[in-house]
């Protein structure tokens, strides 16, 4: 690009370049790799997936043309079922509060601030369609072990296009003839702000030398994708590309296929099989992409500028640099943010659920199906026969209420008990199943996610008391995976991001109003003004919101106490705490129902049971204390001033 950094493809500074960054990325890879066969078994775990044998493909063939049916293996997904109960946990403390991100100022920032940020940062969670990307990265963590989402600020433009008649003229006079039609396009302005972008654990490379925790210390952090050669066209401007014209030659040169981007889209046999770019993608435009933030001392790279900093590299199938530049994001951080299942400080990727219990699901699926193997084998019964007498054929055709011929002859005439005897059936698997429900519990007390949580009330009678403790025992080891989230990875995603709008938001607009107990005006007015200072986000705790009935059942008799209790009353606003209650409770249009002072002191009015001072000391309607006032104005006064109604 004019007057900006570039780097020509066949100068020495490229090659140097590129082989710096592939140096990054194989060492990356081949310490992420060794994770890539151990998340191939979650998947199919997590989809309660069966490999396909030569046993079961000829049990499959036989019963598709009707012949005896034939018994298939099983997999239970009770793994499945124990990540689905962590994941609605998760998703229920992390998304179901609101606002979903809650601030509060760190150097005395000014409430109304802080309630600008929360409309602005509500904006982006509904428009910039954060919910998705949010549920699956708790679902990845859980999965995989980790969950990794990419930040970014994006100011989208549309381009809107239609046919349009064009009258023709002359010197601006209608010449009454035809109109032609011509392709009219319009930009049109879309979404600004920020995006997040779920990565998957196979295509995420952070810098090896550091533990997941602190992977935001590495020297460098980067991701494979696949985009469109028309999606890079189109953005060359605004991304500052260059040497897009080596792509569309389809130039290889150095590196062969040591970077590998991997697509999501590969799903044979139902695993998530990694893609390694090939050339003949240039022909359904796809171009394999490695984008990765490096920090350098620019002078060492032979780049501008002096001091250590963050850049930003893309490249191009394996070979080409089409971005180098500084990251220009002001948080000065890498744009991902990673959140784990087990709390590990000092490993690059950790355990997920789906791992640690595989070997127990396993035991759940050899116990089933060798005891439904032994079932299926004693329904018809063992039998020692006499084939002289018997007619054999006759015996082992399937099928109920069958005939059984004798032979003539040898069988005609004798008795049929002696030609034929069952010997008695002894199932060694009838304890499997106990087996497995102790099996079952093994797993549930190694992830927390009880019976409780499942929504069910295990086998048996149990009290109140039981069901409330076991809840709260499986609530307590969830909350741990909720605390360490959101230290880990939510309150470092919301600092990328508020730091994202003090940079870039220049626009000035009316947003609502975030939460559901704001009371006075719904909307704020936001501009790049309103949300300058340092805001830290409100850390969920952990508490899983079903548990705030039991906390709305709290309140309630704490307000029982409070109404009986004139000194207390007098301290606390019973009006809120009557609005928090509502909110634990789970409604969330209570304050629709809220009156003004206004309207309470004309309903008291009404009722008899307030009058002007000046009537009540005997002055008449307009006397006494509120000369020249009317009764409806002297009542609302003589109640704003009290505070409420007279004792």
């Amino acid at each position: 690009m004019t007057g900006k950094f570039s780097i020509k493809f066949d100068s020495e500074l490229h090659q140097d370049t590129l082989s710096r960054v592939l140096r990054m990325f194989q060492a990356s890879r081949d310490k992420m790799s060794a994770r890539h066969e151990k998340w191939k078994a979650a998947e199919s775990l997590f989809r309660a997936y069966l490999p396909e044998t030569e046993m079961s493909s000829k049990k499959q063939r036989a019963r598709e043309q009707g012949s005896a049916s034939q018994f298939s293996e099983v997999v239970l997904p009770y793994s499945y079922a124990l990540a689905l109960t962590s994941h609605t946990y998760s998703s229920s403390v992390f998304l179901g509060r609101d606002p979903i991100w809650m601030f509060k100022g760190r150097h005395g920032e000014t409430e109304q601030s802080t309630q600008c940020l929360e409309a602005l940062m509500g904006y982006n969670q509904d428009i910039g369609d954060m919910a998705v990307p949010e549920f699956i990265w708790l679902l990845d963590s859980i999965k995989y072990g980790m969950g990794v989402i990419a930040s970014d600020y994006a100011k989208e433009y549309h381009i809107f296009s239609e046919y349009q008649p064009i009258a023709p003229t002359l010197g601006g006079i209608d010449l009454g003839a035809d109109p032609k039609w011509e392709l009219v396009e319009e930009r049109v302005e879309g979404y600004c702000g920020n995006r997040l972008t779920n990565i998957r654990p196979y295509d995420w490379y952070p810098d090896p030398s550091v533990p997941l925790v602190t992977f935001q210390d590495g020297e460098f952090c980067g991701h494979t994708l696949l985009m469109s050669l028309d999606r890079l066209r189109s953005m060359a401007n605004e991304w500052d590309l260059f040497n897009l014209e080596q792509i569309e030659g389809g130039s290889t040169g150095v590196g062969g296929n040591a970077m590998a981007p991997s697509t999501s889209g590969s799903r044979d046999n139902m695993l998530a099989a990694e893609k390694v770019w090939d050339p003949k993608d240039l022909k359904s435009g796809k171009v394999g992409l490695f984008r990765i933030v490096v920090n350098l001392v620019p002078a060492d790279w032979k780049f501008p500028g002096k001091y250590y900093q963050p850049w930003e590299l893309l490249i191009a199938n394996n070979s080409v640099i089409i971005k180098a530049s500084p990251l220009g994001l002001r948080h000065c951080k890498f744009p991902y943010d990673a959140i784990a299942w087990e709390t590990d400080g000092y490993d690059t990727s950790t355990r997920g659920m789906m791992e640690v219990t595989k070997p127990l699901n396993d035991v759940i699926n050899w116990l089933y199906n060798t005891h439904m193997f032994s079932v299926r084998r004693s329904l018809n019964g063992n039998l020692i026969i006499d084939p002289d007498r018997i007619n054999v054929k006759d015996l082992i055709d399937g099928g109920p209420g069958r005939i059984v011929r004798m032979r003539p002859g040898t069988g005609y005439g004798t008795d049929v008990r002696s030609a034929v005897a069952e010997l008695m059936n002894v199932d060694p698997t009838r304890g499997h199943l106990s087996d497995t429900q102790f099996t079952e519990g093994l797993m549930q007390q190694i992830t927390g996610s009880n019976d409780s949580l499942m929504g069910s009330l295990g086998r048996g009678r149990k009290t109140a008391t039981e069901v409330r403790t076991a809840a709260a025992q499986g609530a307590n080891r969830m909350k741990t995976f909720c605390d360490f989230a959101s230290a880990l990875g939510w309150s470092r995603l919301s600092r990328k991001m508020v730091a994202n709008l003090q940079q870039f938001y220049d626009q000035e607009k009316m947003f609502r109003i975030a939460g559901d107990l704001m009371q006075g005006t719904k909307f704020v007015n936001v501009d790049k003004t309103m949300i300058t200072g340092e805001f830290d986000y409100v850390p969920v705790d952990g508490t899983l919101p079903v548990d705030r009935f039991a906390q709305a059942t709290l309140w309630k008799e704490i307000f029982s106490v409070i109404g009986k209790n004139p000194q207390i009353a007098q301290q606390y606003d019973i009006s809120r705490i009557f609005g928090h209650m509502a909110s634990l409770a789970g409604l969330k249009n209570i304050t629709q129902f809220r009156i003004t002072p206004d309207e309470a002191a004309m309903q008291q009015a009404q009722a008899g049971n307030l009058v002007p001072a000046g009537q009540a000391m005997g002055g008449g309607e307009g006397g006494g204390g509120y000369p020249g006032t009317s009764p409806t104005a002297a009542i609302a006064s003589m109640v704003n001033g009290a505070g409420g109604a007279p004792q």
